[in-house]
């Protein structure tokens, strides 16, 4: 059954699709709804339905490219979190980039890595930049590297805890026979 396209079932359209009449108009327009052509019913919602997804595919998958590079280009790894989680992070972000077509150069995302570790990691960090050509350094390298390191630090970190640990005991020991002397004399 062939209809003409009305006001009436524009306005029925609008409301049933939930786009607007903006959106509505500049469909109309570029499928020459309103230029006296007679669509069937249902080929008119469904040229509408492609159109308007279309439109909102494109939406949502700006607004998608926007929000992944703003968390990449904000991307910083706190003093706590552990190299695999951030880099866990960090790929999601990467690979998020990739499927939506948007994405940095491989070498800058090293770079970007680097820039985001805590200031306890500002020596390994300069021996890296030092040591090797960033260019060519693979994240994955980098990720190896980084996560040896992750160990020496923990065990400094242990070490450190058992003197300052030693240290208190010693001063209570020292309190205790300062006090002792005070008290006698």
């Amino acid at each position: 059954m062939s209809t003409a396209v009305s006001v009436n079932s524009c306005v029925w359209l609008l409301l049933r699709l939930g786009i607007g009449l903006q959106v509505f108009g500049c469909i109309a327009y570029s499928q020459n709804v309103f230029a006296g052509v007679t669509y069937h019913y249902g080929s008119l919602i469904e040229v509408l339905d492609v159109q308007v997804v279309g439109i909102c595919n494109k939406q949502v998958k700006d607004n998608k490219i926007d929000l992944f590079v703003q968390k990449y280009e904000e991307f910083s790894i706190s003093n706590d979190e552990s190299i695999d989680c951030a880099f866990s992070r960090f790929n999601t972000i990467i690979t998020s980039l990739k499927e939506l077509d948007e994405s940095f150069k491989s070498r800058n995302h090293v770079r970007k890595f680097l820039r985001a570790l805590a200031t306890k990691w500002r020596p390994k960090v300069t021996a890296i930049e030092e040591s090797k050509d960033l260019s060519t350094l693979s994240l994955d390298e980098l990720i190896g590297n980084l996560k040896v390191y992750e160990v020496v630090l923990e065990k400094d970190l242990e070490v450190s805890k058992n003197k300052k640990e030693k240290y208190k005991s010693l001063t209570l020991k020292e309190r205790k026979v300062l006090s002792e002397e005070d008290a006698s004399s």
